[in-house]
Formats: C-alpha cells, sequence, structure tokens
C-alpha cells in the first residue's frame, strides 16, 4: 500500500475495536519490519553464495622463484615463475608456471605472497564485470587479454630466446595504458609477435575493438589471471605485486548437498512473512588486491 493510500485511509473512520487492540497490532507491526529485513539479507547472502561466478574470487600467490634464470627479457627475469595458487583451501602448484604480464610492478627474490582476485580467461569474452577485475581491462580490453592469452599459450615448449621474446610482448601489451614501454624497446622477434596479434585480436587499448578470433581465443582458454588487490602482501612493505596467469582453475565455492531444497525453504519463509506481515497492515487499515636485473 503506497504512503498516499495510508494516508488518505486514515481519515477514514476506523473499525470498532479496542484501543488498547489497535495499538498491539500497530506494535506488532513495528516489530515485524526489522525481522524481514533481517531474513531477508540472510537469504540474500545465502544465494549470492549459490551464485559466484568465475571471476572475482580471492586467492592466495605464493611465488617461489624463476624456472629458469638464462630466460631474461628488457633487463628481468622472463618465461616461466615458480610458485602456487591457494583457494577454497587447497593449494595447487602453477604448473609449468606462473606467466608476468606486468611490467609496471615488481616482486623480489627469494619469495613473496599476496592476495589476488582470480579471473579465468574465458569469462572475459563476455563479461564485462570480469575485465574490470583485471590490472589492465580498461587500457587494453577485450583484444589485449585475448593477445596476451595467445602469447601465453606459445610459451610452453619453446627455446629460451622464444620465451624472451614472448614475456616481452606480453610485457609491451600490458604497458600499454601506462606508456612504461614502446615497441622499440622489444628485439625485431617480439615486435613480430606484437604486430601479428594487432591483425588477429584487434587494436589494443580499444575496448570494442576486439575480433570474433579474439574472443574466440579467450572461449577457449583453459588459463586464469591472478589480479594483486594489495592485500596481505608478505614480506610486509613490499610494493604492489605482479598480474600472473596460469592454469590453476578456481572452482567457485560448491553448493552443499541439499542447498538448493534450503533455497526453496528460504523463500518460502520469505513469503509467508510478506503475506502476514500484509496481514497485519489489512488489519491495522481496516482493509488489511620481479625485480628487474637492472631498469
Amino acid at each position: 500500500m503506497s504512503f498516499t493510500e495510508m494516508r488518505d485511509r486514515a481519515s477514514d473512520p476506523l473499525p470498532q475495536q479496542p484501543l488498547t487492540e489497535l495499538m498491539m497490532l500497530m506494535q506488532g507491526e513495528e516489530t515485524m519490519k526489522p525481522g524481514i529485513v533481517r531474513i531477508a539479507a540472510f537469504a540474500a547472502s545465502v544465494l549470492l553464495c549459490m551464485a559466484l561466478p568465475a571471476f572475482g574470487q580471492d586467492v592466495t600467490i605464493n611465488f617461489t622463484g624463476v624456472e629458469n634464470t638464462n630466460v631474461q627479457a628488457l633487463g628481468a627475469y622472463a618465461g616461466y615463475y615458480s610458485g602456487t595458487v591457494t583457494a577454497n583451501g587447497v593449494t595447487t602448484a602453477a604448473t609449468p608456471g606462473f606467466i608476468c604480464d606486468d611490467y609496471n610492478n615488481e616482486i623480489f627474490l627469494p619469495s613473496e605472497s599476496w592476495q589476488a582476485t582470480a579471473t579465468s580467461f574465458a569469462s572475459l569474452a563476455t563479461s564485462p564485470a570480469a575485465l574490470s577485475s583485471t590490472l589492465f581491462g580498461s587500457a587494453i580490453g577485450i583484444a589485449g587479454y585475448a593477445a596476451i592469452a595467445d602469447l601465453a599459450a606459445m610459451m610452453n615448449g619453446a627455446s629460451v630466446q622464444t620465451q624472451a621474446d614472448i614475456s616481452a610482448a606480453i610485457w609491451y601489451i600490458g604497458s600499454i595504458g601506462s606508456g612504461t614501454l614502446s615497441l622499440s624497446d622489444l628485439d625485431t622477434n617480439a615486435q613480430n609477435l606484437v604486430t601479428s596479434l594487432l591483425g588477429s585480436s584487434g587494436e589494443f587499448g580499444t575496448i570494442g575493438s576486439a575480433t570474433a578470433a579474439a574472443i574466440t581465443e579467450l572461449e577457449n582458454s583453459s588459463l586464469w589471471l591472478y589480479t594483486p588487490t594489495g592485500a596481505d602482501i608478505s614480506p610486509a612493505g613490499d610494493p604492489m605485486p605482479q598480474e600472473f596467469i596460469a592454469n590453476v582453475a578456481v572452482a567457485a565455492v560448491a553448493v552443499p548437498e541439499g542447498g538448493a531444497p534450503l533455497l526453496y525453504l528460504l523463500l518460502a519463509a520469505l513469503a509467508c512473512c510478506g503475506g502476514f506481515a500484509m496481514r497485519r497492515r489489512q488489519q491495522i487499515a481496516g482493509v488489511n588486491r620481479l625485480p628487474a636485473i637492472s631498469r
């Protein structure tokens, strides 16, 4: 019932009921509201837990070193890094390793850990919200991350020099928004990787320019992004760490057995509370978050 209707009805004669009974009914109506709000908030939180998407989930990244110190590019260790991902209480090694897409930030040997947000590359193809949870989404868009996914997939089994070129190409794409690197900083092979991807993925830095091939690249990718949140950095005092790529999937929190029936019961409870509240109103109204080798 709208405020206007209640105001208009206030001028109508009340049904013949004792004043004390009306006061009890009105007090019951007022105390019903907090209860209903609490139940609704609880139900909403349960619904949220039951519908976690493939992005936006907090994990712990533990960086433990580099896989091959001979792989270097742009004055930094490149190729694969060693470490683990801990998600939902389960720790999994990144195999064959982490790939860093972030030349703007630094991490430090011998080890470091931090909290990150896990996002599947596949989810970037369809969800603007997933893109916004990444480190460079607003600057390189879907086309940029599709190119990074393509390059990351080339890394496994590649030679030392090719791994270095792939890393350099990835770092360049990730730095487009900041201008930290220019294409001329890369060697010829790395530059060729970048320019070839411009044609297949679309123009980097233009969010809406992704090609159909770029969308397909993302949809078919099994890789995940781990974007630092700035929280739980250890050792304490280290700066913002890097965004990593690996194939450690982060499963959504599983719905406990019996979760669906529980949901139905909660919805039924809400419906009952709503009906009870309406009846009360009717009674009252009368109607009732690697270091560079050298930089």
